[in-house]
């Protein structure tokens, strides 16, 4: 037997961890910014060092999943999955929203600052615009895929 995953399931699997891969940099991203702005607290260094360590087990992962893919051979012409829509799907939501969250950019920045914990200085806007998008990208690619799983599959219906 061939243990061997197919082409389709290693592009799924790349989709997910870039997904996956998405929240801890986000994550990285607002971190950064917060310690910037003068919060400190061990929960911030505890969570900066949790987020770069999943976002290092992703990185291994999907450099592991992009040389099989690689390594599997010749891409097909029609080489396309339903993980690979979900992500362009998802992108498209996260640009809209971005986008969205731009329109409103100077209220973000005014009074308490946009957690409303520090004054964050301008100079982190397009970081945590930037985490903002990777956030909205990951959420959606997982409800979609969740919401995917959840219907019933057309081909095993019974007679």
């Amino acid at each position: 037997m061939n243990d061997q995953p197919n082409r389709a399931e290693l592009l799924d699997r790349i989709n997910t961890l870039m997904a996956t891969g998405a929240l801890p940099f986000a994550a990285l991203l607002v971190l950064d910014a917060l310690a910037d702005a003068g919060v400190d607290s061990t929960l911030i260094t505890v969570l900066d060092w949790a987020a770069k360590g999943a976002l290092a087990v992703v990185v291994v992962l999907l450099s592991v999943a992009v040389a099989r893919k690689a390594r599997s051979g010749k891409p097909a012409l029609d080489e396309d999955s339903y993980s690979a829509t979900t992500l362009r799907k998802a992108l498209a939501a996260s640009w809209v929203a971005t986008f969205v969250v731009l329109t409103q950019f100077d209220s973000l920045f005014d009074g308490a600052g946009i957690l409303g914990v520090a004054e964050l200085p301008l100079v982190h806007a397009g970081g945590i615009v930037t985490a903002f998008m990777l956030v909205v990208l990951s959420l959606t690619y997982f409800g979609l895929m969740m919401r995917a799983s959840d219907e019933p599959d057309p081909s095993e219906k019974g007679s």
